[in-house]
């Protein structure tokens, strides 16, 4: 499965495909959604499906995954079944061990609210998580 991770992760790079980042990052893209809107979107990328989700706060470094936001994820998720598929945002959803990504990750909260999503939904694939700031190591 790394190999395939490894994939998404490369065709995310080289196509014009991003994550809302930070407030400077966003309006230096030119990214869907106006001001504060999230800009998250779901595309298929031949045999894998990249679900983009927005964890941008605005006005604060940390993330944030709202109800609003969970909905949407769950929604695309539940659109696609069948077809593996690779979760991606901009801050960190588990605790690293590192301090600075761990004072913008997402709460405690949301991250369990987040694995609830996940539970119910098979096709996304268990080390299929790009963020911006924490990638999988080869072998790990």
């Amino acid at each position: 499965m790394l190999a395939v991770t490894a994939a998404a992760f490369l065709l995310l790079q080289l196509s014009d495909l991003h994550i809302g980042g930070s407030a400077a990052e966003r309006n230096g893209f030119g990214l869907a959604g106006d001001g504060d809107e999230p800009i998250q979107y779901a595309v298929d990328l031949g045999p894998l499906r990249l679900v983009a989700i927005d964890t941008v706060l605005p006005g604060a470094d940390r993330g944030q995954l709202d109800a609003e936001r969970l909905g949407w994820l769950a929604a695309e998720l539940s659109a696609a079944p069948d077809q593996p598929t690779v979760l991606a945002m901009h801050h960190p959803p588990l605790l690293t061990a590192i301090p600075p990504f761990d004072e913008i990750c997402l709460s405690a909260a949301e991250r369990a609210a987040l694995a609830e999503v996940l539970s119910g939904h098979p096709q996304v694939l268990r080390d299929g998580l790009l963020t911006s700031h924490i990638q999988p190591l080869p072998g790990r």
